[in-house]
């Protein structure tokens, strides 16, 4: 893909009214590991598919799924270490509105943010576009639950089920087949855990590690990891 001299710069246009350099960003983010969201009847599920990259590597070190703060979490997938820089973005507007309002953020108003500063990368030639796609999971007392999608140009959207990585068509597939909303995020998680182990499929000759992770009832509505015990007890 060349940007015939369009793309030296991340605020030039091109005639077709692209921006190359975006347009690379969210290429980086399409052949890394497939991530998922989805809302249940009584919560929400987050899960990752990684691609273990060495033998001598620690199982669970390679992070993907963060939180922000107790009812809020993140899972990124492209270049991670954009994804730890946008954590901790969005860990820093969660603590503002929190000392300023009192309350805990709403997830559409972090989602918005962290939009915005994803865009404000676009806009300024100093800046590089960060390289990810973000899906944000939240639950609040007003609100219930929300899951938004944030890709390398500042889009933000809501979905009741969401997917971004190499093998997003399929997961997306099989979230409409599965109809998430109809089922609790115990009977889900078994189900997401499969989607992501077909995502993986097409690289069968090297190892792989699940992270999920999971805002219900059994975690009193906050944002927790999925513990082996936990995952191997699902039905």
């Amino acid at each position: 893909m060349a940007g015939s001299g369009y793309d030296y710069d991340v605020n030039t246009l091109s005639p077709e009214g692209k921006v190359h350099q975006v347009e690379y960003a969210n290429k980086a983010t399409e052949t890394t590991g497939t991530i998922i969201g989805i809302i249940c009847k009584d919560g929400l599920l987050l899960g990752a598919e990684k691609t273990v990259v060495s033998e001598l590597s620690i199982a669970g070190t390679d992070h993907r799924i963060y939180s922000i703060n107790k009812h809020i979490g993140m899972v990124v997938t492209g270049l991670i270490p954009d994804g730890r820089a946008l954590v901790w973005s969005a860990r820093s507007e969660s603590n503002s509105y929190y000392e300023f309002h009192g309350i805990p953020i709403p997830g559409k108003v972090l989602a918005d943010r962290v939009a915005a500063v994803i865009h404000q990368h676009t806009m300024q030639s100093w800046y590089r576009p960060y390289g990810v796609v973000v899906i944000i999971a939240s639950h609040d007392e007003f609100n219930g639950s929300a899951l938004h999608m944030i890709d390398a140009s500042g889009q933000c959207y809501g979905y009741f089920g969401c997917a971004a990585g190499k093998e997003r068509q399929m997961a997306r597939n099989e979230i409409e087949k599965l109809s998430p909303k109809d089922h609790s995020c115990k009977e889900a998680a078994f189900e997401l855990a499969k989607i992501l182990c077909k995502a993986h499929g097409l690289m069968k000759e090297k190892k792989m590690e699940l992270e999920l992770s999971w805002i219900c009832p059994e975690t009193g509505m906050t944002h927790q990891l999925l513990s082996k015990e936990i995952a191997v007890a699902l039905p």
